[in-house]
């Protein structure tokens, strides 16, 4: 499964199913879930969280694409389909204007947004019109989240950084470090050994703590930018870093005052990307 950008939450969660020949993800944010549970005063112990897209009945397999407006529960649901396969499906807590239904298509090929479409009302179906196959579904599904953050924050799509080591990595560094450590201990009579040994064992420590650091860079900038935002591009090279958002905030006045006001970050520069599809922002860190 490749996943396109980062989830704008701290905390995120996931539903992904399979449909035409594609996975489809949801994401969401598990403190606001968390919360609205604690809101329920019959709320089970043990409960399984669906998009409600998943609980209205599909479009019919139609070759140009389909836009639909659905009212839920607590909002509207943006809703694209093309050939039998939601492409895209986006919460607003009040109903959107055709601007920002422009932003959200404008990736989609085939389909302009001339008005805003009416919204509409379905009853819940009976059972969810797509599911992870397999017998093991709903085993697998519990482990998307982990699945998918480690191959977003340890470099598992190979675009956002190529510093960050793999979890299979981070492992053998360790196993790696406490074997250093047990060889430089019957070795303080060897001077050289033990020094190559302690150079060995730093370089690892480095390596390891270079994961935190860059996870705690992520949380700093995403705590900066708009709440709509959506990481496309990330590029950090120890001092220089440049990432392409998706938002509706094209100020770039915003961006510049926001993140230099931070206190790490300097030399902060905005412009549009040459392909049009978003903001590119580069900056030095302190």
């Amino acid at each position: 499964m490749k996943v396109s950008s980062l989830s704008a939450y701290r905390t995120p969660e996931y539903h992904a199913v399979w449909r035409g020949g594609h996975a489809l993800l949801w994401m969401w944010d598990r403190q606001v879930r968390q919360a609205l549970a604690q809101d329920m005063a019959d709320a089970p112990r043990r409960y399984r969280c669906l998009p409600e897209s998943l609980l209205q009945s599909p479009v019919e397999a139609v070759a140009s694409p389909v836009l639909r407006l659905i009212q839920v529960m607590h909002g509207y649901d943006l809703q694209v389909w093309k050939q039998g396969v939601l492409l895209l499906s986006l919460h607003f807590r009040e109903p959107p204007s055709l601007q920002q239904i422009r932003f959200a298509t404008r990736g989609l090929a085939g389909l302009e947004v001339t008005t805003v479409p009416e919204v509409q009302r379905f009853e819940y179906l009976q059972a969810p019109w797509a599911a992870a196959g397999g017998p093991g579904d709903r085993a697998w599904e519990r482990w998307v989240p982990h699945g998918l953050a480690a191959a977003l924050v340890l470099g598992g799509t190979m675009e956002i950084t190529q510093g960050v080591l793999s979890w299979s990595g981070m492992r053998e560094l360790q196993s790696e470090h406490a074997q250093l450590v047990k060889d430089i201990e019957p070795l303080l009579d060897a001077r050289s050994r033990t020094q190559r040994a302690v150079a060995q064992s730093q370089e690892l420590q480095r390596r390891m703590q270079a994961i935190p650091t860059q996870i705690e860079l992520m949380k700093r900038v995403a705590e900066l930018l708009p709440p709509d935002s959506r990481l496309t591009t990330w590029r950090f090279d120890g001092r220089e870093l440049a990432l392409l958002i998706n938002t509706t905030n094209m100020d770039p006045r915003f961006f510049v005052q926001r993140l230099q006001d931070e206190g790490h970050f300097h030399d902060v520069r905005v412009e549009p990307s040459p392909r049009g599809d978003g903001l590119q922002l580069a900056m030095s860190l302190n």
